[in-house]
C-alpha cells in the first residue's frame, strides 16, 4: 500500500512502509520469503528483477485483453465513454439484458459516468475471466477519483451485459479506518476479530527457519475451520518502478529503485511538467499502488 502523496512546489514526494509484504491466517503459519541474497536457487540471482511477463501487456498505454463476450462489452463501454460520444437507447438495448432499466442507463451513461470519467481508459486491470470483468478506470475529470467497474456478460449469443457496476475507488481496498494501522495494531484488530484467535507472522531465514516478525498466543493449537486473509501495509519487493503519466495516459517520467525492503523516500520533479492531472503508478512486477496528483 502506499503513503499520501503531495506536492511540495513542483515535486512529489512519497514514502513506502519498511514492512514486507505478509499473508495472515487464522491459526495458521505463514512465511515471506527472506531476500533473494539469502537463496541459493539460480532463479533468483537477480534478486528478484528477472523478465516476467505481464497477464495483461500494455500495447500503446492500453491494456490487451483475452478477446472474451466480456471484454468486448468491456472495450464498448470504455469506447462509448469517449468526451464526444452519445450514448442512445437502441445502443443499450443491443448491449444490455433486459433485466435492467434501460432508459435509466442511457442516462447514466451520458449525464453521470462520461461526466465522471470523459475519455475513460483502463489504468489496472483486477481480473479477468470469459464472463466476468473488474478494472479501474480514470478519465480527464480532475475532481473524480479513479472508478471501480465491473462488468458480466452471457457467453454465447449475444453476449448480453447482465451486470453493470461503476462505483468510486481511492487506490486502496482497505476500509478507511485499517489504512492507517500498523502492523502491531493490525495483529491487535486481528486477534479481536473471534475469542480464540492466533497469529504467526514470519520470515523465512537464509536457513530456512522461520524467524517471528511479530506473534500472538502463537503456541497455542488452533483448529483450521476457516482462514481470513487480510491487506497488510507492505513492500516485499526489492526493486520498485516508479513512473509518472499525464491525463492522456503518456509516460512522462520513471525511474527505478533498487534495494528498497527497509523503506524510500523518493521525489519525482514535475517542475517542467505541465500543469494538469498525473497518474503516479508504483508497481513491484506483482502489485500496483496508483495515486492520482494535481500540478498546480
Amino acid at each position: 500500500m502506499m503513503d499520501p502523496c503531495f506536492l511540495s512546489g513542483a515535486r512529489l514526494t512519497t514514502t513506502f512502509s519498511a514492512l514486507k509484504s505478509i499473508g495472515i491466517a487464522a491459526g495458521l503459519t505463514v512465511c515471506a520469503s527472506a531476500t533473494a541474497a539469502d537463496l541459493v536457487d539460480p532463479i533468483f540471482d537477480n534478486r528478484f528483477a528477472e523478465q516476467i511477463e505481464p497477464l495483461f501487456p500494455l500495447v500503446d498505454n492500453r491494456f490487451e485483453l483475452p478477446d472474451f463476450p466480456v471484454t468486448r462489452q468491456l472495450a464498448w463501454a470504455i469506447d462509448e465513454l469517449a468526451a464526444d460520444e452519445t450514448t442512445t437507447l437502441v445502443e443499450i438495448q443491443e448491449r444490455f439484458s433486459t433485466g435492467f432499466n434501460q432508459p435509466n442507463l442511457v442516462n447514466f451513461f451520458n449525464n453521470v459516468l462520461r461526466e465522471n470519467y470523459p475519455d475513460a481508459r483502463i489504468v489496472d486491470v483486477v481480473g479477468v475471466s470469459p464472463t466476468r470483468a473488474t478494472v479501474v478506470i480514470d478519465g480527464d475529470n480532475p475532481d473524480i477519483d479513479f472508478g471501480f467497474l465491473n462488468i458480466w456478460s452471457l457467453y454465447s449469443g449475444d453476449e448480453l451485459v447482465t451486470f453493470f457496476q461503476v462505483s468510486p475507488f481511492s487506490g486502496s481496498v482497505q476500509f478507511p479506518a485499517d489504512q492507517d494501522l500498523t502492523l502491531d495494531e493490525a495483529a491487535d484488530q486481528f486477534v479481536s476479530l473471534a475469542a480464540s484467535n492466533s497469529l504467526l507472522v514470519a520470515r523465512i531465514g537464509p536457513g530456512g527457519d522461520c524467524q517471528t516478525v511479530i506473534s500472538r498466543s502463537a503456541d497455542t493449537p488452533r483448529g483450521l475451520g476457516s482462514i481470513f486473509k487480510m491487506w497488510v501495509l507492505s513492500a516485499l519487493a526489492e526493486r520498485l518502478e516508479i513512473e509518472v503519466y499525464d491525463a492522456r495516459g503518456r509516460l512522462v517520467q520513471s525511474l527505478t529503485l533498487d534495494n528498497v525492503m527497509n523503506g524510500f523516500r523518493q521525489e519525482v520533479d514535475l517542475s517542467e511538467a505541465a500543469e494538469g492531472v498525473y497518474q503516479l503508478r508504483i508497481t513491484d512486477g506483482q502489485r500496483v499502488a496508483l495515486k492520482r496528483v494535481v500540478r498546480h
